[in-house]
């Protein structure tokens, strides 16, 4: 049972890598860009689980982003609604991601 605190919490950082991530699709979605961006080594080398995250996710990390980044755009599908007895739709949300090469770590 999850609490009031942890709900907060999870609505203020965004969504989990593992939302966009958890279909082929989604994870080749976002191999590309950083394949466009930073080369084939770069997204051979990526861990999406570890490396990609949202800026809010970043910041409690004790990271920060780099001047003049721009997030990579992830895709997270919403649970299914249903329209009637054989419809039902999962529409796409954008997810905006940063790769730990866009980030520096900050002291507080």
């Amino acid at each position: 049972m999850t609490n009031i605190k942890d709900i907060v919490k999870d609505f203020w950082l965004g969504p989990k890598i593992e939302e966009c991530i958890d279909s082929t699709v989604g994870q080749i979605h976002l191999l590309k860009q950083i394949e466009t961006r930073w080369g084939k080594n770069m997204a051979k080398n990526t861990n999406l689980d570890r490396d990609l995250m949202t800026f809010a996710r970043w910041h409690m990390a004790g990271f920060r982003i780099l001047p003049q980044e721009k997030a990579l755009i992830g895709v997270r599908w919403d649970p299914p609604h249903n329209l009637g007895p054989k419809t039902q739709i999962r529409k796409p949300r954008p997810v905006y991601l940063y790769h730990r090469h866009q980030v520096k770590r900050v002291r507080y």
